[in-house]
């Protein structure tokens, strides 16, 4: 829709808040194939009446429609003509073909004020749209799965294939990284993949293992050309961010392997990867069942004690067992038992 503007107007809380019109894109119909991006630029009019205008904007568009897996973009504009308060911003950005569909500037977020980042929805903003060829298409995996958090080095596996032909896409540079590595640095498009790979000739790739924090979000991205945005901001054909399926590490060892029967006797141990939740210990009646006997609580220091009671002569088999009923974040989600011991009653 290349030279065509349309009057809009944010939906406003007030009438002081700011408005924005002569929304303009530079092309109307963009194409792109595989991991070669393909360059669109955008034009703002923006009235900001309050006391203290903006002198940062970032404008976030949305697709909708279309056979792409990117779905969300955004990038930070500079003033190019007038004010402040009333003036033309304008920015430009890559996008690659797996944003085929079509887009509209949806949303403006004021970057001026770290803290508060005030946000403007937009309604009725002109569309162009994205035609996609030899999209790029990831599966992948990881082991071990789940981790465990008394070893928590992971290795991710998978494949990319070309969405028109089915094969492997080879040469393709992907990545990962956690935490913070995963998200644009505003300002600085501080973005990196700290652990990269290259496909094979069949589209295969494997990133080495690297120890993780449970604690940290994942993610997953695939570089196109170029790899940053004329703003500095990382660019990527194909981003995906996940939580890791961790388990705990348990240990349990009693403070005598034999007490007299019915008396008690305390059993000390440890969970790597969660504190302040509930520990059991359990002893195995015939078989396979697994009966509680006793609860306590993990200690600050990840520690924990317990006591046992043989009920009679003879040899007991105990162990200490980590609930699933605690582990919230969704890192962590399975139980987790120490290995078993015996404690002999005389």
């Amino acid at each position: 829709m290349a030279g065509q503007s349309v009057s809009l107007r944010a939906a406003a809380l007030s009438g002081s808040d700011p408005t924005f019109d002569q929304i303009t894109w530079g092309q109307s119909s963009l194409s792109a194939s595989g991991t070669t991006m393909t360059l669109q630029t955008l034009s703002v009019h923006v009235v900001d009446p309050r006391q203290y205008p903006s002198s940062c904007w970032e404008f976030w568009e949305q697709r909708t429609g279309g056979t792409g897996t990117f779905t969300t973009n955004w990038s930070a504009a500079t003033l190019a003509s007038g004010t402040d308060a009333d003036g033309i911003w304008t920015t430009s950005f890559y996008l690659p073909s797996t944003a085929d569909g079509t887009w509209s500037l949806a949303t403006a977020v004021e970057c001026s004020d770290a803290g508060a980042r005030p946000t403007f929805q937009i309604s009725s903003a002109p569309t162009f749209t994205v035609t996609g060829h030899h999209q790029p298409r990831i599966s992948w995996g990881y082991v071990p799965k789940p981790v465990p958090l008394a070893n928590p080095y992971v290795t991710i596996k998978g494949r990319i294939t070309d969405a028109d032909t089915g094969a492997g896409l080879p040469g393709l540079t992907i990545g990962r990284a956690e935490d913070t590595y995963c998200l644009n640095g505003i300002g600085d498009g501080s973005t990196r993949l700290e652990h990269l790979a290259t496909t094979n000739s069949n589209g295969y790739f494997a990133i080495a293992s690297s120890r993780d924090n449970p604690m940290y979000l994942q993610c997953l991205g695939v570089y196109g050309t170029p790899r940053n945005n004329p703003d500095g901001f990382a660019v990527f054909v194909w981003f995906a961010e996940t939580w890791f399926h961790y388990v705990p590490g348990v240990s349990a060892a009693p403070a005598s392997s034999q007490v007299p029967h019915g008396t008690l006797d305390q059993v000390n141990g440890a969970v790597i990867g969660t504190t302040h939740c509930p520990i059991d210990l359990q002893r195995l009646h015939g078989a396979t069942a697994w009966r509680r006997v006793n609860t306590g609580y993990v200690r600050t220091s990840g520690r924990f004690t317990l006591t046992a009671q043989p009920p009679s002569v003879g040899r007991f088999i105990y162990r200490g067992y980590y609930p699933a009923r605690c582990l919230t974040g969704p890192q962590l989600q399975d139980a987790a038992s120490s290995k078993p011991f015996t404690i002999t009653g005389t």
